[in-house]
């Protein structure tokens, strides 16, 4: 979202530059954060989700000082200001030093629970077998939007017993299934049907001259960062953040909407 916010603004925006480079250290203090968080999730989807910004800074549109210099014609079609040019590289060096330092000096602990597991990695392992359970028995119509932390205490096994309560799933695609039963699919499938057939006219979005295409873009990728993080763990069931994913979906949606109206009315 902030690289499609720093690569989206107009050089006649008030305070242009300094919101984009606001933008653009907002993203280098998120960087350091993830490592020390912990979330491998975060960690994961860190890399996509950093490539994905600066793509939108470096095709956006926007970048410090462009209203100051015309473009000279060259003969390569390909040819870019080298502002975005040095922008990206910078952006690249920066990230990534930041992500080596971390790793280097031991202060990443997403990296260390990526490749050493830990009881909280084994315990999502041996949940699968009981969550499968959980769903067959609780069909067709579910155990009830947030009674998982109760239920759950029933099938709960010595093997799976730890000083800590489980108050969650840990896989947020079982659980709504497990608390809304075939209700609850029929919704997630009308839900796939509609986001894949309003996917299918993104490629028809991207070719337009509409810029508002980048926020399609921006808004498709965040849907899909929180539906994926979802598999091992419960992003969706955080109240702010499900707002966000909410207004992500209208976003999207009103988006493509609007690229179409505009190429319908062209000549």
């Amino acid at each position: 979202m902030l690289g499609w916010y720093a690569g989206s603004l107009k050089p006649h925006v008030r305070q242009a530059v300094l919101k984009f480079y606001a933008s653009v250290a907002t993203i280098l203090v998120f960087v350091p954060l993830i490592f020390i968080t912990g979330s491998r999730a975060g960690l994961l989807l860190m890399m996509p989700a950093l490539v994905l910004a600066l793509c939108l800074i470096y095709f956006g549109g926007y970048y410090p000082g462009k209203t100051a210099r015309k473009r000279r014609p060259s003969s390569s079609k390909f040819s870019l200001p080298s502002g975005r040019r040095l922008m990206l590289v910078i952006g690249i060096i920066t990230i990534s030093g930041m992500a080596i330092a971390s790793v280097l000096l031991s202060r990443s602990l997403a990296f260390d629970r990526l490749f050493s597991g830990g009881d909280v990695e084994e315990l999502r392992w041996q949940l699968l077998p009981t969550l499968v359970t959980m769903l067959k028995d609780y069909m067709p119509w579910g155990s009830g939007f947030g009674s998982f932390e109760h239920v759950y205490k029933i099938y709960e096994t010595p093997e799976l017993l730890r000083p800590s309560y489980l108050n969650q799933a840990h896989n947020d695609w079982l659980q709504f299934f497990i608390e809304g039963g075939v209700p609850a699919l029929l919704i997630a499938i009308c839900a796939i049907v509609w986001f894949c057939v309003r996917l299918g006219t993104v490629a028809k979005t991207w070719r337009s001259s509409n810029p508002v295409k980048y926020g399609v873009l921006m808004c498709l990728a965040a849907i899909l960062f929180l539906l994926a993080a979802s598999i091992g763990d419960y992003p969706l069931r955080v109240p702010i953040i499900m707002a966000i994913f909410a207004v992500l979906v209208c976003v999207f949606n009103d988006g493509i909407n609007s690229v179409q109206r505009r190429d319908s009315n062209q000549p």
